[in-house]
């Protein structure tokens, strides 16, 4: 009788440690599952982000040559790179752009206050990349205007930079016009581009997260067939704009 008893309890407990045995089981199945199916959303997710860049042309006619080349809609600085995104895009099927441009003819650099003011930060999503192409101070050079132009310039890219604090900043230098009467101003052209230059390697230097490039149109545009009126950018001269752009866009 105790034996029988005693192999009933055993296989009580068999049968007990067997139920334990599979219902452990499960749970980690379950949990194994969950985990890999989180994992693949999160997968899926990231993949299928997208990237949103806001390209924001500020400045003078250098990016807003509408008025001097023929066709415009397909010519100008602002068509060309649209052009150029676009095509961007269709290879890059997760990266979109969106392009302001807020650059005037005969714009000088406190001009491009008011182009900022109509550009408003809180528009363009937090998530999105910002990246601003700046070129200004041609018109103040030729025109002589001001006497302290470099401190006025180093004041408008800390109020781009405030503005727009995690954005990259591509700045214009000036290139050399191609006729005898814009010679005079080959030393100041040539001086602001190096004020230039230094300007953003010190700003590089100083501030690691600092995101500031530097653009030399000089060295691009020095053919005569890049100019209309022998100061603005021609349909070839864009086109060597746009090319250099698109290497910087990313």
């Amino acid at each position: 009788m105790k034996t029988k008893n005693k192999l009933i309890l055993f296989s009580i407990f068999l049968i007990f440690l067997l139920f334990l045995i599979i219902i452990t089981f499960s749970i980690n199945y379950n949990s194994n599952n969950s985990r890999e199916n989180f994992n693949n959303t999160n997968t899926s997710n990231t993949s299928n982000k997208s990237n949103t860049f806001n390209i924001i042309l500020l400045g003078d006619s250098i990016l807003a040559n509408e008025n001097y080349v023929i066709n415009p809609s397909k010519n100008s600085v602002y068509s060309q790179l649209k052009e150029a995104l676009n095509l961007k895009s269709k290879k890059s099927s997760n990266q979109s752009y969106t392009i302001y441009c807020y650059a005037e003819d005969n714009a000088f650099i406190n001009d491009v206050y008011n182009q900022l003011n109509k550009l408003n930060s809180q528009d363009l999503n937090q998530s999105q990349t910002n990246i601003i192409i700046l070129s200004i101070g041609g018109n103040d050079l030729i025109n002589q205007t001001k006497t302290k132009l470099k401190q006025e310039y180093k004041l408008l890219i800390k109020s781009i930079q405030e503005k727009f604090p995690n954005s990259k900043l591509i700045i214009c230098d000036i290139y050399y016009p191609k006729s005898s009467y814009y010679n005079q101003f080959n030393d100041i052209i040539k001086n602001w581009n190096n004020f230039l230059s230094n300007l953003i390697n010190q700003q590089n230097n100083e501030n690691y997260s600092s995101n500031i490039i530097y653009l030399p149109l000089s060295i691009l545009l020095t053919e005569n067939s890049d100019f209309i009126n022998s100061i603005e950018p021609s349909i070839s001269g864009s086109t060597k704009i746009i090319n250099e752009l698109i290497k910087l866009i990313n």
